[in-house]
């Protein structure tokens, strides 16, 4: 499945295994996701792996949110710059699906 023409600076879900694409030509592939195991009461990480593309550059990000075993609030979600993008991770759905915003910076 294939999300098209999405906005600059809207919230949006990326489900696994599909495409996010925007008018320019920047294309966002969410491959996979990881996770760190913690000891009690310890940090915890889950990650979620976004392949980038546009015109002839293909890379890979990661984006991850950060908490503490035990408690389920989240303590901090991840943000990176990419060329002249910013992607913001806003929620996150173990093996299911990330919801992230996407900034192009002028």
């Amino acid at each position: 499945m294939i999300n098209l023409n999405l906005k600059y600076g809207d919230i949006f879900k990326l489900n696994i295994k599909e495409t996010a694409s925007f008018d320019d030509g920047l294309s966002i592939f969410l491959s996979s996701f990881s996770h760190k195991r913690p000891y009690t009461g310890g940090p915890t990480k889950a990650t979620a792996y976004l392949n980038l593309s546009k015109r002839n550059v293909v890379e890979q990000i990661l984006l991850s949110v950060h908490g503490t075993e035990g408690k389920s609030e989240v303590e901090h979600y991840d943000s990176l710059l990419w060329n002249e993008y910013e992607f913001q991770l806003k929620g996150f759905n173990y093996d299911k699906d990330i919801e992230i915003i996407v900034i192009k910076r002028k």
